[in-house]
């Protein structure tokens, strides 16, 4: 697997986030920028950008975003095995490593499939239990899987670099 390589000039404030479809990681990304006075690289995996001279970033992806097969709603388990594989390495050039997962599936899974009704995806969206449909269902299944695969990437980070990994699962709502 061809692993995308960043030049990265200085292993300080270098962050990596890796997470699942609404979860929560533009915003996080968007505020440790923020917070640290960094730039940010939004998903460049889907976009096929491989290659970054850097110092000090904030780096967003999705843990099945490392070639075209990223879509949620068709990624299979191989992939995923694949994608875990690929950031355990691909991590080593971060300093700070952040995984996301969301612990209410069946809202990631409306949220996903209202936002792949062509909603934007950076739009405020209230859950609402009533619009759970079919793709959400289907979507749910896949997002069980995902979560289950971003555990295992937890797993062998915290094996390999203990002290550089933060995890940690949101729950997301409004009372609006």
């Amino acid at each position: 697997m061809d692993i995308p390589h960043l030049i990265l000039k200085a292993m300080k404030n270098n962050f990596l986030i890796i997470g699942i479809p609404r979860s929560g990681t533009s915003s996080l990304m968007q505020s440790i920028a923020s917070a640290n006075n960094l730039p940010y690289i939004y998903e460049p995996f889907r976009r096929g950008i491989k290659e970054f001279e850097i110092e000090n970033i904030v780096f967003k992806t999705q843990l099945s975003q490392i070639d075209d097969k990223f879509k949620t709603e068709t990624v299979t388990e191989e992939h995923l095995q694949q994608c875990v594989d690929f950031y355990v390495d691909f991590s080593k050039q971060f300093d700070k490593v952040i995984l996301i997962i969301r612990e209410n599936t069946k809202e990631n899974a409306e949220s996903l499939s209202v936002q792949n009704s062509g909603m934007d995806e950076r739009a405020k969206y209230l859950y609402h239990n009533h619009l759970y449909d079919d793709l959400a269902e289907k979507l749910e299944i896949k997002i069980k899987m995902v979560n289950e695969y971003m555990i295992k990437l937890s797993n062998l980070l915290n094996v390999i670099g203990p002290n550089l990994l933060i995890s940690f699962s949101v729950n997301i709502f409004s009372l609006n």
